[in-house]
């Protein structure tokens, strides 16, 4: 470990830095006591939640991946750099110290000094035992240990500030204890100033902009660091860099994943809070771009109330509901709020607003502008359609309402990286408050079957060929060479929401894929394959979020039977087979449940051109059974036509030159 005096611009004894570092933050000492009295007057339950969070980090019990989504004994001190799960993100995971967090909030809460002797133990303990490597080789810093990159950034920016504005001023935090966290603070800033711009230079990464906001808050933390305005001025302008390199022109997230979308803006976000409250800024442009990412946020918010678990995402709502309260703080659109409030309910946006207290410094009345927009019934400006023409996905939906039907479709080959799956061209449908054909979402990152399954074509609503996902999977984060896919145009017309796409990755076999949502009662998915050899077989896989599937093995119909809920029928073109297969579907990291495929398979043809349709059909609970009839492939020179009949009408969706040109009418029956 380095000298003290020689972290300072300034030399000055343990006792005099105390006193300068206790001195200037006072206010933020201050704002913490003040939280605390608030959390205990007006939300005891969240006071109760933290302490039974806080007594159970006490016993050494943390849910980390790789331990099934139940406690596991981390060890007392915790064994920092052992993997007794067989899975390296239990390590980084157990090294971002999550577990401090509620630790030190229930000490000042209660003023059991428990609580706060856990933590300087665990602390001492860390600093002793986790040494940091030498800063020649950057491959040091990336590995399955305490001291990989990108949870140095986490922890500088979110459970070990805490200790300071905790415990300053505390029995627990003596000068010479203050050196030693000092000293260990500035060995961070080192490693995230030289090694992270080594392994990411593009800036392209999201492990980056942790890094950076890891680099900018610590800067901010001790400006009495010899080389705090050096830091801070690199970190500003790095994250400068990683907004233009990450976010797109129309808003998401270079990688594509929902999840890691929202997270992404609220570090962006937190970016800008730190910044502003030390004396910097960003530019106009790296605002503008968290406005657009915010807007991708509440598009791939399912109307249900959770979010698309598109690549390597879960289903979950706290970040969702996050990007709308910071949208509604920054750029003072009630939109969002509203938006969140019927998707996800006033409660659950409620519970997370009052979570985020902790953070919370914006003098926004939020819990009021939560109750009003429960009670608004003003119409929401926001569009019903997202194309992210740089991702290649798009978000349709109906409208801004919890039983709206939606879609997240999407076609981009080759991908980012590896935080996608084996998807082009699949999608995820939910209709009248319920997911009904879904992504399965990203269940673990160790290696292994579930890693691949997860990530397979047969686990995502899309299709094969000769029982081949369109490009190879070699481990959990590489894939084979993938050839060109994307989206070729959106559509918005009066009855008709559709988006069509194309890939090449079966060539000579060329597969375009129209999906379409007919007015506000059914999903139609009308694929087609030209260049097809002799004799292949076709596959198509939906991935049903129920155990309660029946088929009619004549008709090929499948419908889901879940008593109290939407129920979807679900008709293919006649000339399809169909097959249940068991599945699952992780809605968090770490904790799967049972699910159900279903594989349609056209049999074997001479024919080097081939097309199929399949009507999504949901009803509520409220509402009748559909009446669907299978729908007819009619090809024409330029494309194809779509015939079926719905309930009491005639569907006809006529895609010319493959889908540029759309047609749509709908017709009663005689």
């Amino acid at each position: 470990m380095i000298a003290f005096e020689s972290i300072l611009s300034q030399p000055v004894s343990r006792e005099e830095f105390y006193r300068l570092v206790e001195r200037r933050l006072a206010p933020q000492l201050n704002a913490v006591r003040r939280k605390a009295e608030r959390i205990t007057k007006e939300f005891p339950e969240l006071k109760s939640d933290v302490i039974r969070q806080a007594d159970m980090a006490l016993q050494g019990l943390l849910i980390l991946p790789g331990t099934g989504g139940k406690p596991y004994f981390i060890g007392n001190p915790p064994h920092w750099a052992t993997n007794p799960v067989n899975d390296n993100e239990y390590i980084w995971g157990l090294n971002c110290m999550p577990h401090w967090v509620p630790l030190l909030r229930a000490f000042s809460l209660t003023g059991e000094g428990t609580y706060a002797q856990k933590v300087v133990d665990e602390l001492r303990n860390w600093l002793a035992s986790c040494l940091r490597p030498s800063l020649v080789s950057c491959h040091r810093f990336d590995r399955a240990d305490p001291w990989r990159a990108v949870e140095a950034g986490i922890r500088m920016d979110d459970s070990w500030p805490l200790v300071l504005t905790h415990l300053l001023g505390t029995k627990f935090l003596d000068p010479y204890f203050l050196a030693q966290y000092a000293i260990s603070i500035f060995e961070h800033g080192e490693v995230l100033y030289h090694i992270s711009p080594q392994l990411n230079p593009n800036a392209a990464h999201n492990h980056y902009l942790v890094e950076n906001l890891g680099l900018l808050t610590l800067s901010c933390l001790f400006p009495e660091f010899s080389e705090a305005e050096k830091w801070k001025a690199h970190a500003v302008r790095e994250l400068e860099r990683c907004a233009a390199a990450q976010i797109t022109e129309e808003g998401g997230h270079i990688e594509g994943c929902p999840h890691y979308h929202n997270i992404c803006m609220r570090l962006f976000v937190r970016a800008l809070s730190v910044a502003k409250s030390n004396g910097s800024e960003f530019s106009r442009e790296f605002g503008s771009k968290i406005e657009k990412g915010i807007d991708y946020s509440i598009h791939a918010l399912r109307p249900s109330g959770t979010g698309v678990p598109w690549g390597d995402s879960d289903a979950d709502n706290e970040e969702a509901i996050h990007a709308a309260l910071n949208g509604l703080r920054l750029f003072h659109n009630p939109s969002y709020l509203r938006i969140v409030v019927r998707c996800c309910g006033v409660e659950a946006v409620r519970r997370r607003f009052i979570e985020g207290i902790w953070e919370d410094s914006s003098p926004i009345p939020m819990l009021a502008l939560i109750d009003k927009a429960a009670a608004s019934a003003d119409e929401i400006t926001l569009p019903f359609e997202s194309w992210q023409k740089s991702l290649n996905q798009v978000m349709l939906r109906t409208r801004w309402s919890r039983d709206a039907l939606s879609i997240f479709f999407a076609c981009r080959s080759p991908v980012n990286n590896a935080q996608a799956h084996i998807d082009p061209m699949g999608f995820d449908f939910t209709a009248y408050g319920r997911p009904l054909i879904v992504d399965p979402g990203r269940f673990t990152y160790r290696e292994g079957a579930d890693r691949r399954e997860f990530k397979s074509a047969a686990w995502h609503n899309t299709l094969v060929i000769n029982g081949r996902g369109p490009f190879e999977y070699i481990r959990s984060w590489e894939y084979g060479p993938q050839k060109p896919g994307y989206v070729l145009t959106v559509h918005q017309i009066p009855g008709c929401k559709a988006a069509i796409a194309r890939h090449n990755n079966y060539e000579p076999a060329i597969h375009f894929r129209a999906v379409a949502i007919i007015a506000e009662d059914a999903l139609l998915v009308m694929d087609w394959i030209e260049g097809l050899s002799p004799g292949d077989l076709l596959q198509m896989y939906y991935h049903l979020d129920s155990t309660h599937v029946d088929i009619d093995e004549k008709t090929v119909c499948v419908e889901t039977r879940d008593k109290g809920n939407t129920n979807v029928l679900i008709v293919p073109s006649p000339e399809l087979t169909g097959e249940l297969l068991p599945g699952r579907i992780s809605d968090v990291m770490d904790i799967s449940r049972p699910s159900t495929r279903l594989c349609l398979t056209a049999s074997r043809s001479e024919e080097t051109t081939r097309a199929f349709a399949t009507v999504i059909a949901p009803w509520s609970v409220s509402s009748r059974r559909p009446s669907v009839s299978a729908p007819q492939i009619v090809r024409e020179t330029d494309g194809l036509c779509c015939e079926f009949q719905l309930n009491e009408t005639s569907i006809r969706l006529n895609c010319h030159k493959f889908g540029l040109d759309l047609e749509f009418s709908r017709s009663p029956l005689p």
